[in-house]
């Protein structure tokens, strides 16, 4: 089984050291489990949208630079905390630890994934856990209404609808995704 855990960009934005503990906590709950981190794109893709806004194109001129920014941010994170790094679902290892996803930019024409800014890190962390047949782990600034990690479900959307995505709730009841803040992971 395993889990797919997506490490918010805002976090990264804040340094190794919330990064660190975020996958401390995961790793502790996934166990012997495998583990796929992804990470989102946090501030450059904050600037990219930033730049979106001023220019009447089509999103899915942007939808590439965006994925190709959480691979920016994915190679940083692998690159410090000395973890193994895949870009096709078929290189995932059961019983490799944690893997590092770097192959968002390969995503870019999936049709299940949106080219667009409805697309974001927590939906492409849903789409490989359905694919991987794992659960999913959502590790945001914002702590979740209660104890972490919480269960995100149809029936109490009306709680965690506001910070995440829209494409995410049609991933919810495909794969278990489970949301936590940085003081629980």
């Amino acid at each position: 089984m395993g889990y797919v855990v997506k490490i918010g960009g805002s976090l990264v934005n804040q340094g190794y050291a919330v990064v660190a503990r975020a996958l401390a906590f995961w790793r502790q709950r996934a166990g012997r489990e495998p583990m796929l981190l992804v990470v989102g794109g946090g501030a450059p893709v904050d600037g990219l949208r930033v730049l979106a806004r001023g220019w009447p194109v089509d999103d899915r001129l942007f939808h590439p630079w965006a994925l190709a920014i959480m691979d920016m941010n994915a190679t940083l994170v692998a690159a410090h905390f000395g973890l193994a790094t895949i870009e096709r679902l078929d290189q995932w290892t059961a019983g490799a630890g944690i893997q590092v996803w770097v192959g968002a930019q390969r995503l870019a024409h999936i049709a299940e994934l949106d080219a667009s800014w409805r697309t974001t890190s927590d939906t492409v962390a849903a789409w490989l856990g359905y694919q991987l047949q794992a659960e999913v782990g959502v590790v945001k600034a914002l702590p979740p209404p209660s104890a972490a990690p919480w269960r995100l479900t149809l029936e109490n959307a009306s709680l965690w609808r506001p910070h995440f995505d829209d494409a995410l709730i049609e991933w919810v009841e495909r794969v278990p995704v489970w949301w936590s803040g940085p003081a629980a992971g």
